[in-house]
Order: C-alpha cells, then sequence, then structure tokens
C-alpha cells in the first residue's frame, strides 16, 4: 500500500463446500499490528459490494494510509456470523511503502 493514497481490494469470500458465501448476515473486522503482540495501528475499513454472491471490498483511505510509518504489518480479517460465530477469513503481511510525491 502506498502512503498517502487510496487502497482497495475485492475479494471473494467461499463455503466450506467451494461455493460463493452469502455474507448478508455478518460483519467484519480487519486490523493491523506491527507485531501480533504490539498495538493496533491500523484498521481496514470492510463494505458488503453483492453480499448474496460473498462479496466484499477491504479498503484503507488516503488520510489512514498518509500517517502510518512505512513498513511491514501483519493483518488479519475477521468474520462474525448472526449467530456471533467468528472465523479468521484472512491474514497475512501488509507493506507500506512510502510515497515521494507530496500528496497532501
Amino acid at each position: 500500500i502506498d502512503q498517502g493514497t487510496d487502497f482497495s481490494v475485492d475479494i471473494d469470500i467461499y463455503a466450506d463446500d467451494g461455493s460463493l458465501l452469502d455474507i448478508t448476515n455478518t460483519s467484519f473486522t480487519g486490523d493491523a499490528k506491527k507485531v501480533f503482540s504490539s498495538a493496533k495501528v491500523f484498521s481496514y475499513s470492510m463494505d458488503k459490494i453483492d453480499p448474496g454472491q460473498g462479496k466484499l471490498e477491504i479498503s484503507l483511505s488516503a488520510n489512514t494510509s498518509a500517517n502510518i510509518v512505512p513498513g511491514k504489518y501483519q493483518y488479519d480479517i475477521i468474520m462474525t456470523s448472526d449467530s456471533n460465530v467468528k472465523s479468521k477469513i484472512l491474514e497475512g503481511l501488509v507493506f507500506i511503502v512510502a510515497t515521494m510525491t507530496d500528496v497532501g
């Protein structure tokens, strides 16, 4: 993710049987930290763009990314069902890359 720019990615969420999962009655949270034991550095915004077909948009605004120190961060995305079952649907590393151009 380039510091000071908007970022978004659309993901498809699948059920165990390989079909697209209906995410209409679910909620999502996603945070990033420098290391798993440290404080949260930033959170993603998540919007259901086609919930019946399991489509979720994960995004970070330019205002948010501008205030993140460049470097490597760990992240995960948690889905909570309408019956309050929590599942980790995505995890990994994200890199914030310094932007040389003044985007202010």
